[in-house]
């Protein structure tokens, strides 16, 4: 179950979290889930 409090402050836009999301967007953004297959 998620916090409530923890989603608002999640929702909130701010000159901070902008300059921290076009950083992590120069080093090439989110990483891609991997899905990896192991042979049993």
């Amino acid at each position: 179950m998620k916090n409530k409090f923890a989603v608002a402050l999640g929702s909130i836009k701010s000159k901070k979290k902008a300059r921290a999301s076009r950083r992590n967007g120069k080093l090439g953004g989110r990483p891609k889930k991997v899905i990896t297959l192991t042979a049993v």
